[in-house]
């Protein structure tokens, strides 16, 4: 008995010892945790608390136990406990979101995790409350920031797209309103959906798209012109950014389009408008010293044509008929489809202005161009036009002096098309040199009768061609102040150059006494000085030239050639304004002129072909130098160095 009663009293110590350092570990873990954490009774009575849920509830243990647990939770939230309070106590329900009592009284949001427990031999609530003060204070934030970037989202002026691949999954209301359609006809489609079947460069628009998507999810950043189409088919011009973003890990990317179909059109009309004023100055000069003034009309022609982009450009001459009535007589026809120039030798057309309208009449009288599309004319004007083939119709009057000659017209059999007021003038300055050049032609048949008003007429013509080259220059320099894009303005400033460089030839011989020669040293020495003036003052131009005098027919071209060539080197030779020199030499042997124009700058890049460059400067360089049957050379010597030979002509 003795030894039974050993074992049992080993065993009751050894379960007392384990009881007391389970209940030990229970304690340390009950007052280390957290959480706030309580045990009550079935009927809600704290039991006990630990650490955490005093300092919870601004309240002691001995406060805290026996007190009804319903007194820490707010009003608002008591009916919700005391309705799901049985489901804890039979383990049905182990989770409860609210807010409890804090320090002061004040709200304070909790999540509770309930469960039942072993408490001393009767059955217990065991509730693990957990503070979320700041948990509900960061969602609160990601919803206020959340919001504030969908509302830039949606009042962004630019259309965005959220793209994942090649798909669209989002996008603002900006983007419904551009391409005029629903949300739901957007999300879920290509972006080569919304693009006609071939770009500006005539590639296939999903190829290319698909192309700009995959750089993009590598990394590498868009941005690019687009052509795109609404639902309806309508097209416009768009820039595009593309950039890739991460949203929860995932790889989108976000596209931003621009409509820039009016800055697009703008741009392409500022181009034919600077097309049409050099067609213009060079037909002034290749008109001015023409031997055969037809065909020179004939050619000039088919440039102005072709600068316009129209079907067919032509000249007609008033003449009368028989009975005194008003006639247009055809003298000159370029025609876009048959690549024709036809003057008297073609089948002569003379219409009468009655067959058309008084209206035409009146206007081209008066100076005032007649333009617009053909469906919105007067009827009887419409039938004649309309019977042609025409959609679009332009006329500008010619004046010889204060007579009406007769007009330039042009028209269009493709499209309907709008013509801007500022390209109908710079037609205008056209129409106003072809009329001076018709006077000269005049002219000229009264100097062969009479010697002695020779330089008197011949002075005038200059005189007028130098006012043409300056309206010129003066409409590039009034439309330049409405240009923003340094690229454009610099077209037009080299423009104004090389008009200028023709002008200044008519005005020294306005006022020489010879016109059969041009003072050539003089003339290089004010073209260099206005280029360094307006391009880069610290370089320095030196000019070796004796007294060369050449015919009109060689100096303007040769002045052109060096004006390229001086504004190629003050532009590209010296970078950053640095300073540099430019020699130019000009000698005269028995049979040709010598011009040699060396620089001492970062030279010719000499992956370059300056023969066949596409920069306007070189082209004209080229072809200049051919048309006076001449050579040239280039070689990179610590700078470039262009050696041209040009072979003498006779001097009339």
């Amino acid at each position: 008995m003795e030894k039974n009663k050993s074992i049992n009293d080993d065993s009751f110590e050894k379960n007392y010892s384990e009881a007391s350092n389970g209940e030990n570990q229970f304690r340390i873990l009950f007052e280390e945790s957290p959480e706030a954490i309580f045990v009550e009774d079935e009927n809600g009575t704290v039991l006990d608390a630990n650490s955490q849920a005093c300092k919870l509830h601004g309240m002691t243990r001995k406060e805290l136990i026996g007190i009804n647990f319903i007194e820490l939770i707010i009003e608002e939230d008591i009916a919700r406990v005391k309705r799901d309070f049985d489901k804890w106590i039979q383990g049905k329900v182990k989770y409860f979101k609210g807010y409890s009592k804090g320090k002061n009284g004040e709200k304070v949001p909790v999540e509770i995790k309930t469960g039942l427990i072993n408490y001393f031999g009767k059955k217990a609530l065991l509730l693990i409350v957990r503070d979320i003060t700041e948990q509900v204070e960061t969602e609160k934030a990601l919803r206020i920031n959340e919001k504030k970037y969908r509302t830039l989202f949606e009042m962004a002026n630019d259309s965005i797209f959220l793209m994942k691949d090649d798909l669209f999954i989002d996008c603002n209301w900006k983007t419904l309103e551009l391409f005029e359609c629903t949300r739901e006809e957007i999300v879920g489609q290509s972006p080569y959906k919304f693009s006609p079947p071939t770009q500006y460069d005539g590639r296939d628009s999903r190829e290319k798209a698909l192309e700009k998507i995959t750089a993009v999810l590598k990394g590498k950043p868009q941005f690019f012109l687009w052509k795109h189409s609404k639902l309806s088919g309508e097209t416009f011009d768009a820039e595009v950014s593309l950039n890739r973003i991460t949203l929860d890990n995932e790889k989108y990317i976000m596209a931003i389009v621009r409509n820039i179909s009016e800055k697009y059109h703008n741009e392409q009309l500022l181009k034919k408008r600077n097309d049409i004023l050099e067609t213009i100055g060079f037909m002034a000069e290749s008109l001015l010293i023409a031997e055969d003034f037809e065909k020179s009309i004939r050619d000039n022609l088919a440039k102005l044509g072709k600068a316009i982009k129209t079907s067919r450009c032509y000249i007609f001459q008033n003449t009368k008929d028989e009975n005194g009535n008003l006639m247009m007589t055809l003298k000159f026809l370029w025609d876009s489809n048959k690549e024709e120039k036809l003057s008297g030798n073609v089948k002569k057309l003379t219409v009468p202005y009655a067959a058309l309208s008084d209206e035409l009449v009146s206007t081209l009288a008066s100076n005032r161009s007649f333009y617009g599309n053909v469906r919105e004319l007067l009827p009887k004007t419409r039938a004649v036009f309309q019977k042609r083939g025409m959609l679009s119709v332009a006329f500008v009057p010619i004046f010889i002096g204060d007579k009406w000659w007769g007009f330039i017209g042009f028209d269009d059999c493709y499209q309907e098309r709008e013509w801007d007021f500022s390209e109908i003038e710079s037609l205008k300055v056209g129409a106003g040199i072809i009329g001076a050049m018709m006077m000269r032609k005049e002219f000229e048949k009264k100097i062969i009768n009479s010697l002695n008003e020779k330089n008197i007429l011949i002075r005038e013509i200059h005189h007028r061609v130098k006012n043409n080259l300056q309206i010129i220059s003066s409409l590039l320099n009034l439309q330049s102040k409405y240009i923003d894009d340094d690229e454009i303005l610099t077209i037009f400033s080299e423009s104004q150059n090389r008009i200028k460089s023709m002008a200044l030839i008519h005005e020294k011989l306005y006022h020489s006494n010879d016109f059969s020669k041009v003072d050539f040293s003089s003339y290089i020495k004010t073209i260099a000085r206005q280029l360094v003036s307006s391009i880069n003052p610290k370089v320095a131009v030196n000019i070796k030239c004796d007294d060369i005098s050449m015919t009109i027919e060689q100096a303007i071209p040769c002045g052109l050639i060096i004006n390229e060539l001086i504004t190629n080197s003050l532009k590209y030779a010296f970078p950053n304004n640095r300073y540099g020199k430019i020699l130019i030499t000009i000698e005269e042997t028995n049979s040709e002129y010598i011009l040699v124009i060396e620089d001492n700058g970062i030279g010719f890049p000499q992956k370059i072909n300056f023969r066949t460059t596409e920069t306007l400067g070189m082209q004209l360089v080229v072809i200049l130098t051919e048309q006076l049957s001449g050579k040239i050379e280039m070689k990179i010597n610590n700078g470039t160095i262009f050696t041209i030979s040009i072979p003498k002509r006779k001097k009339d």
